[in-house]
């Protein structure tokens, strides 16, 4: 799987906003102790200039004073979510509901728990219920379009934020991941963007994103999203402008500088993809980091380097299949064929169908003289990806060794007619075994020597 598939756009992660008093409301701080309403305004007050905790001991001395104070428990509950406890957070949205079933903001805010613990069903059931007993309840429309993305519902997030959209809503929303508030609005765009994406409509994705810009200009999120699409529409200036901009506004965007150096890759700028791949680990050192790093450097020939970064990939992620892939591939090409056998085993252990794993095995196979077992290798790979053209190449340079010169053109022609990178050199093999066939007698025959001009490296960004 080549790595650059893998969708790395910028997604908010949202949450409904309870009815804390805004921080200049400060009266509120200085209220005498006395009924659970004033405790109870006093935590608004704390939790609206971020004093979470003192907050928290003011609610439970309101709900100590009244156990059915059904409110105090919700925004107990949405101080326990900011503060990250989210088993807390439910406990509380739990016993609100209990005293009062009709509470929409408990089942709302109880469908962000539900829906950051991957339990996207139940979260979207609690968003339902939410909007059924408040249909202008704007929010928990936005909520479960966006859960209903995160589902693969493309469809069914379109349609609820097309309400929310309508609303033309003004406030703003919780973002837990920035610890920031963002434009319900703007994020509604955002969210309906990568829902046009998913369904393929990229012009109407590319619309919401401009949209959300408009809407805000400090919004980094959408800069990154449309930047992504205009990659994908073939607009590589358009899209580094997008992503500088987006860096610009949050220059602690992991996934501005993930899209931002797999496009520098592309265009051969290395050692600004290098800048961003570095700063994306500082950032995120996940796996795909460093495999993405180990890429760049194989690319400016440090294969030490990139073995290294593949090395930490391997180390955080025991279990990515393309770790062992990239790595058999730096293997490969420093020599060290029984390393490289090793990590490609591995690879096609962790995921059977992997069928750059036997493109890469049947190359090393090659170069150990074992024709057979490359064969078989080759033939495995194609099985699984008819038109890779390095498959179809290797396999080609196979059957000329083994004197199938009707099976190497054969290859050559398939591999040429892909009109991919190897398409010039497929053509050229092919009127090389032409003139070798018009000049000699199969018996007489000595094959040329594998050729060390086709690329050894196999995962494409």
């Amino acid at each position: 799987m080549a790595i650059r598939s893998i969708l790395q756009i910028a997604i908010l992660a949202g949450a409904i906003s309870t009815n804390f008093l805004q921080a200049d409301d400060v009266g509120a701080l200085y209220l005498q102790d006395g009924d659970e309403i004033s405790y109870s305004k006093r935590a608004d007050a704390l939790a609206a200039k971020g004093n979470l905790i003192s907050a928290i001991e003011n609610y439970s001395k309101a709900i100590g004073l009244n156990p059915s104070f059904a409110k105090a428990y919700v925004n107990r509950g949405h101080a326990y979510r900011l503060k990250g406890d989210l088993s807390s957070a439910l406990a509380d949205f739990n016993r609100a509901l209990e005293i009062d079933p009709k509470l929409a903001q408990a089942y709302a805010n109880r469908g962000e728990i539900l829906e950051e613990r991957g339990n996207l069903d139940s979260a979207i059931e609690n968003y339902s219920h939410a909007m059924h007993i408040d249909r202008n309840f704007t929010e928990a429309w936005y909520a479960r379009g966006r859960a209903r993305f995160l589902q693969g519902d493309f469809k069914g997030a379109i349609a609820d934020l097309d309400r929310v959209i309508a609303q033309r809503p003004k406030f703003k929303v919780d973002t837990f991941v920035l610890q920031l508030k963002v434009p319900l609005l703007p994020s509604a765009y955002t969210y309906r963007g990568l829902a046009w994406k998913s369904l393929g409509e990229l012009n109407r994705a590319v619309a919401d994103f401009s949209e959300a810009i408009r809407l805000d200009p400090h919004f980094a999120c959408a800069f990154d999203n449309r930047g992504y699409l205009q990659e994908l529409m073939g607009n590589p200036d358009a899209a580094l402008r997008d992503y500088d901009e987006a860096l610009r506004l949050d220059p602690v965007s992991a996934e501005a500088y993930f899209n931002r150096g797999s496009l520098q890759h592309a265009r051969g700028a290395l050692s600004l993809a290098l800048d961003d791949f570095n700063r994306l680990i500082q950032l995120r050192p996940t796996a795909i980091a460093y495999i993405k790093r180990a890429l760049v450097l194989r690319d400016l020939g440090d294969l030490e380097s990139a073995r290294l970064a593949l090395d930490a990939a391997v180390a955080l992620d025991p279990k990515m299949p393309d770790a062992y892939l990239n790595r058999g591939q730096i293997w490969h090409l420093a020599g060290c064929l029984k390393n490289a056998l090793s990590d490609f085993d591995k690879a096609m252990e962790l995921q059977p169908s992997a069928a750059a794993a036997f493109r890469g095995r049947g190359a090393v196979f090659i170069d150990l003289g074992n024709l057979e077992r490359a064969i078989t290798d080759l033939n495995r790979a194609l099985e699984l990806d008819p038109r890779s053209e390095l498959a179809l190449y290797r396999r080609g340079e196979v059957l000329y060794l083994q004197k199938d010169f009707y099976g190497a053109v054969r290859d050559f022609e398939a591999c040429a007619a892909l009109a991919g990178e190897l398409k010039e050199l497929a053509s050229k093999r092919i009127f090389e075994i032409k003139q070798v066939r018009q000049s000699l007698t199969e018996s007489s025959d000595s094959p040329k020597p594998v050729r060390k001009d086709w690329p050894v490296t196999d995962l494409k960004e």
